[in-house]
């Protein structure tokens, strides 16, 4: 079995990646707005595994719905 990626919601991804990549050394590859899905997205490839960082662009989006409910993480 493989995991593709991870997601993992927070309420800021600038603030997140310092950590992602200060503290674990990971690199941010990509990062894109995806409209429809009201969401930022940053990817951090670890082998064959990607950890994406969520951050919703709107209040109406899921993630921000997440967010509000169960916090980040």
């Amino acid at each position: 079995m493989k995991i593709n990626h991870l997601g993992i919601a927070t309420n800021g991804i600038d603030e997140a990646l310092k950590f992602w990549q200060g503290a674990l050394g990971l690199e941010n590859v990509h990062t894109e707005t995806v409209e429809d899905q009201k969401v930022r997205v940053a990817m951090l490839p670890i082998g064959d595994t990607r950890i994406e960082l969520l951050e919703a662009t709107s209040e109406d989006s899921p993630i921000a719905k997440f967010l509000e409910k169960r916090g980040g993480g």
